[in-house]
């Protein structure tokens, strides 16, 4: 059985997905940074599925997605997650593991984010500290639009001006 809304989620991330990397380009040929898209560690297991689309299982947990350089040598490394159709993003959505190697990333002296995008239309990247701090101190499960206001970025025509 398909799940229409683990479809709904993966189109909507795609496109968000694609107006990060969209942005990265245009700072790679303004010479600003080199950021790429980390690819999934997928194994395909050979089963064909419905549609003749070939099955695969995830090798070993991922890293988060995004990772380069700033000119200037500093490294940058974040995680991009969006969310349709709803004002809040659950802590949950950004696993452990993730968490984990942003956290690390930093104490190296890299900078680390967690990009959000709400219904493509709202975006925000948060250090991970400060994400961590909404996560330990608001006392909700998730994290609201309204609560990280200060943190909005904006859309060009050349992607999300993040940098």
């Amino acid at each position: 059985m398909v799940d229409v809304n683990q479809q709904k989620r993966v189109k909507s991330g795609s496109r968000f997905e694609a107006l990060i990397e969209r942005a990265c380009e245009q700072y790679r040929k303004d010479g600003m940074a080199i950021i790429y898209k980390n690819s999934e560690p997928l194994k395909p297991n050979g089963k064909f599925g419905k549609g003749g689309v070939i099955s695969a299982y995830y090798q070993k947990k991922s890293v988060p997605d995004f990772t380069g350089v700033l000119k200037g040598g500093q490294a940058i490394m974040f995680e991009a997650k969006h969310v349709s159709g709803k004002p809040s993003i659950p802590f949950s959505r950004l696993q452990e593991h993730q968490e984990q190697y942003l956290i690390d990333f930093e104490a190296m002296g890299a900078q680390s984010y967690v990009l959000i995008g709400f219904d493509m239309t709202d975006f925000y990247m948060i250090p991970i500290d400060d994400y961590l701090n909404f996560k330990a101190n608001n006392g909700k499960k998730s994290l609201n639009k309204n609560e990280i206001e200060d943190y909005r970025i904006e859309k060009t025509t050349k992607g999300l001006d993040f940098i």
